[in-house]
């Protein structure tokens, strides 16, 4: 066998799957001083807590022992609280009763819905408390689950006396989200669509054309569009919120997601900040609650984050920007590196009481953690770290080592011809090996971003540092339909699924190997949901890996089409196009069809309760290889949904795609210490 480095790697599984386990989640200002924040607990086989963090440190205040506080709202959840009303406590969402719960200041937890002692098949997200004159609601998206088959999706106003009771604000539609309420005008603003569309592909922004009191008609008020209504415009909504009467949004009417206004008195819109960025996350339309813009109301400004799109051959230096926009004058104002240190910015939260800008903050060698800003918009202070849950994991040695080790990644752009009709080339951010090595050229893993439509993350990726410090090389793709290069890259993927995305993932690789960066002899792909059907239709449609890994991917299109979960079921008419009008192309394009082109090792891995792509994907795919009698290992891991949160099978997933690559290449794999390679062959569950 041989080894591709002589220095043994300071990253193991372990430390990837505790990690990821100590996430940040959401933000948002606490009432007093500094923020409230949901992350996860590594100690608490991943779920997820409530911290409130100040400048002092961090103190629990929903403790992980006791509740989960996540969403299931759309499977992918988010907006899983708020703060309490009056500023008394919290308000979330505990997984997987999806109870929701308020837990005042005196830690005396009130069940808000379902009543007491009685069991609801609705699930709510997306939280806000209302505080009228005479009546508090608690505001907040239903996905009413009673029917499996045909799951209704509302925005409703539940009373929070204990009491459940609930008046509907808006229906008819098949998906809403960020509900916001105008106290000076009492009325309601959110973000709908329906089928086939994804909220990216088209949704609209309502506003009910009257005034509302929950309290005192059961009558759904009628609410009229703000943004296009037409489908042809293909154009998505983001994130409103109210300031002072007027409604601000992310819309992607130039063809990048930038900050726009409305007001009633002229019912038009207005961009604030004409700029090719998107001031989107990559999680936006797929979870709830996101805050991509804040206001410093003493101040009468808003603040908020993008990330200039990387340009080819660019390291992307600069990072995220803050943008501060005067609302009275109009007058703009970015602040870059010299104030804000870290690379990457999201999820702002503004401290009225302190006047103070929180932002979630990391870099490719350090873990996102919670910064605040003391003196925004001055240019001659900086923002520092407050809290940063991953700061306890490892010690001061071993976090010295990690940061010395680390790859940097490059941004690069290359050529991608494709027999569709993509754009012609590609992105991805390209990990050179981090350990001396005694070959010329490594192997080179290639990953393909869940998805499909978001992309690629560079911020503290140690499960790729984990490769690189073990003499791998890695590319990992931002392909064609991806996020935040403009609408017309994302939209490039429009019925190109299972060819654009395997075209520019391929491309990639020849891309290294002609730039010698990689060997072309050891070529391997890997991705997850979207990303694990990228790796399956390069492995069966194409010839250049010799090995892949999927992780809970897709390999049968025309079950996927019938059996996902609403949010996604029309989701493949976009990206392929009409179920069953053309399954020939579904069939045209499923890898299990076509296991028999299939001539190199596969390893599955997927999570036992998965709603999003059921096991039975896993399986089939295991079956048909396993007929074929070409090396592959299916791992179930049980408890785990649309994606690994337990740390132990975080780590275990990570450790044994390694071996299984080892093996298929002739590397001797470095010691993982508890984790041994697993038979080739087998099915195991965990």
């Amino acid at each position: 066998m041989i080894s591709l480095t002589d220095d043994i790697s300071p990253i193991s599984a372990d430390m990837v799957g505790k990690a990821k386990a100590s996430s940040l989640a959401e933000m948002m200002a606490a009432p007093t001083v500094g923020v409230y924040v949901s992350c996860n607990d590594p100690e608490s086989q991943g779920k997820t807590a409530i911290q409130h963090v100040t400048a002092a440190g961090a103190v629990t205040l929903v403790d992980p022992k006791l509740y989960n506080v996540r969403s299931a709202v759309h499977e992918y959840g988010g907006g899983a609280f708020c703060v309490g009303p009056h500023g008394d406590g919290v308000i979330f969402t505990d997984f997987p009763s999806h109870v929701v719960y308020w837990l005042s200041k005196e830690k005396e937890a009130v069940q808000i819905f379902p009543a007491a002692a009685t069991k609801s098949a609705c699930r709510l997200a997306d939280f806000k408390v209302v505080e009228g004159a005479i009546d508090v609601f608690l505001l907040a998206v239903m996905e009413d689950h009673s029917d499996p088959t045909n799951v209704q999706n509302s925005i409703v106003a539940v009373a929070l006396d204990g009491t459940a009771k609930y008046r509907t604000l808006a229906c008819g539609k098949d998906f809403y989200s960020s509900p916001c309420w105008d106290d000076s005008s009492q009325r309601l603003a959110f973000v709908a669509w329906d089928h086939p569309n994804m909220p990216w592909d088209h949704s609209v922004l309502y506003v009910t054309k009257e005034s509302i009191d929950p309290s005192t008609s059961d009558q759904v008020p009628d609410a009229q569009p703000v943004t296009s209504t037409c489908h042809n415009d293909s154009f998505g909504v983001y994130s409103p919120a109210w300031f002072q009467g007027k409604l601000f949004f992310l819309y992607n009417q130039s063809g990048w997601y930038n900050i726009y206004k409305w007001e009633a008195n002229t019912n038009g819109l207005k961009c604030l900040y004409p700029i090719d960025a998107d001031f989107s996350e990559a999680k936006c339309g797929w979870m709830l609650g996101c805050h991509n813009f804040v206001f410093m109301g003493d101040k009468r400004m808003l603040v908020a984050n993008y990330a200039p799109p990387p340009d080819s051959g660019n390291d992307d230096s600069s990072g995220s920007r803050l943008v501060f926009i005067d609302l009275m004058s109009g007058s703009v104002r970015e602040y870059g590196r010299s104030c804000l240190p870290p690379h990457s910015i999201s999820s702002l939260a503004y401290s009225d009481s302190e006047q103070a800008l929180y932002f979630f903050g990391g870099s490719t060698s350090a873990p996102p953690a919670v910064w605040v800003w003391k003196t925004p918009g001055v240019d001659d202070s900086v923002a520092v770290p407050v809290f940063d849950p991953a700061s306890d994991l490892f010690d001061a040695d071993v976090w010295t080592h990690l940061k010395t080790a680390m790859s940097t990644p490059k941004h690069i752009k290359f050529p991608s011809p494709s027999s569709c009709n993509g754009l012609g080339y590609a992105y991805g951010h390209y990990y050179p090996p981090s350990l001396s090595s005694p070959e010329a050229k490594p192997p080179l893993l290639v990953k393909a971003h869940g998805g499909p439509t978001a992309r690629t993350s560079t911020t503290f990726r140690l499960d790729i540092q984990y490769w690189t410090t073990r003499g791998f090389a890695v590319l990992d793709v931002d392909y064609g339909g991806s996020t935040g290069y403009g609408r017309a890259y994302q939209k490039s993927l429009r019925g190109n699924w299972g060819i654009l995305d395997i075209d520019d993932a391929c491309n990639g690789a020849k891309y290294c190997v002609s730039k010698g960066l990689a060997r072309e002899d050891w070529l391997c792909i890997d991705g997850s949901s979207a990303g694990g059907y990228s790796t399956l239709a390069a492995l069966v449609f194409r010839d250049t890996f010799r090995a892949g890994a999927s992780l809970y991917g897709i390999g049968d299109l025309n079950a996927l089409a019938q059996e996902t979960h609403k949010f996604e079921s029309r989701y493949l008419d976009g990206l392929i196009g009409p179920y069953p009008e053309m399954k020939h192309v579904y069939d045209e394009r499923c890898p299990i069809n076509f296991v028999d082109n299939l001539t190199c090792p596969v390893i599955l891995l997927q999570g036992g309760e998965d709603k999003v792509v059921p096991p039975n994907q896993a399986e089939q795919m295991f079956e048909a290889l396993s007929t074929k009698n070409l090396p592959t290992t299916l791992v179930i891991y049980k408890g785990e949904q649309h994606g690994f949160r337990k740390p132990e099978n975080v780590s275990h997933a990570l450790s044994s795609e390694y071996y299984f690559f080892c093996r298929v290449f002739g590397i001797q794999p470095q010691s993982e210490g508890a984790f041994h390679e697993i038979p080739i062959g087998s099915r195991i569950e965990l």
